[in-house]
């Protein structure tokens, strides 16, 4: 019993990116370098709605919400970008979408103000002017920041800066959130809840902390049929190049929240937990997808891919909410697809959340003075990290 402690110790006290020797990959914590030639990135232009977005199955609704999610994609350099970009672009001609989320690391690799264009600009600008661009804060956002008290670890002012326009989402705090985390409300359907999953976070990441708070008050006030909560790091995941962020096991499906959304590893998986849907959806744009292979597979995963980059399109109504992830090699013929035919009733708990003993050392003091401890590859392999 010990023993089992320490390791549920040690894979608490973790985070991202273990530094290792250059030239391996291979097993649990490996990784490969897609392919994403000019041929491929025009072959998603082709005429023809998928059938997922076409609503087949989903009741007529004059306030029907259609909207497409990437995660890990601001890595302009590379086609891979370009061709989730030109696939999204494409369903929006066809169907309006009304917004794009992002599942973090938004801008590659140091989230510096100088590769902004390159790595968000060059294919969303559209919808950053109009404000329909809902980002969160991933890892690489962190990386250039500017020391500004009373923040712990300063501000990711790139991010802050361009996304301006999500402080007026952001609840009223001192010291400012500013579009670190925020609720959004899309046509009384959907609820837009984004979270800093981040070690730097002023307001904390354990299920006790500020931001945690807020969460829970603001699913339990939202009268919306569906709650999206989204954020980078994902609690579970089987890909295990980037360790799941343990500290984000918040009591979500006691909290009201409809489904869990993430990105950080670069595959797509859906987990299911308890009848509870958590997909990590990390294939937007990275060059670079992570292995399964001899990776533990996550208990409750009912899908994995990672085979070629791709991005998630979700359309609801009042009634109906269907999640599908679709690859740039087959645009209109969903990888998975999933569904929920009601918003299941749901009555917040009272009481706090309290931490797990095994996050104890983490959550002691929110933000924390340093980055977690990172446990060793499950696997035993140590590749070197991907650009």
């Amino acid at each position: 019993m010990k023993v089992r402690a320490q390791f549920l110790c040690l894979i608490a006290l973790l985070f991202v990116h273990a530094t290792v020797a250059a030239g391996q990959s291979s097993g649990c914590c490996g990784y490969k370098k897609l392919r994403c030639t000019p041929a491929r990135v025009k072959s998603p232009a082709t005429k023809g709605l998928p059938v997922h977005l076409a609503g087949e199955g989903i009741l007529p609704d004059p306030e029907i919400v259609r909207f497409a999610v990437i995660g890990d994609y601001g890595q302009g350099q590379y086609l891979c970008e370009r061709s989730v970009a030109r696939m999204i672009a494409q369903w929006n001609r066809e169907a309006p979408l009304d917004f794009i989320i992002t599942l973090g690391d938004n801008n590659y690799q140091k989230g510096a103000a100088s590769t902004l264009k390159k790595n968000i600009l060059n294919y969303y600008a559209e919808y950053i002017k109009r404000g329909v661009f809902y980002p969160s804060l991933g890892n690489h956002d962190w990386d250039t920041i500017k020391k500004t008290k009373p923040y712990a670890f300063g501000r990711p002012y790139p991010y802050l800066d361009l996304f301006s326009y999500l402080a007026r989402f952001s609840p009223v705090s001192d010291p400012p959130v500013a579009g670190r985390y925020y609720q959004v409300s899309v046509k009384n359907r959907v609820d837009l809840f984004a979270l800093d999953s981040n070690y730097q976070e002023q307001d904390g990441t354990c299920c006790d902390s500020k931001q945690a708070a807020w969460l829970k008050q603001s699913l339990g006030s939202s009268t919306s049929p569906w709650k999206l909560v989204y954020f980078h790091h994902p609690p579970y995941s089987t890909a295990k190049l980037d360790f799941p962020g343990v500290w984000m096991r918040w009591p979500y499906q006691q909290w009201c929240a409809t489904a869990i959304l993430t990105g950080h590893e670069h595959v797509y998986e859906r987990i299911d937990k308890a009848g509870f849907p958590y997909f990590v959806n990390g294939l937007g744009g990275n060059a670079y997808t992570y292995n399964f292979k001899n990776c533990p597979v996550e208990q409750g995963s009912a899908m994995r891919f990672n085979s070629a980059p791709g991005a998630m399109l979700v359309i609801a109504n009042s009634k109906e909410i269907e999640f599908g992830f679709y690859s740039i090699d087959d645009p209109k013929h969903p990888v998975d697809r999933y569904r929920i035919d009601s918003p299941p009733p749901c009555k917040q708990p009272p009481g706090r959340c309290t931490p797990p003993p095994e996050l104890f050392n983490y959550c002691k003091q929110q933000p924390p003075r340093k980055a977690p401890v990172e446990p060793d590859c499950p696997a035993g392999n140590f590749p070197a990290n991907p650009p």
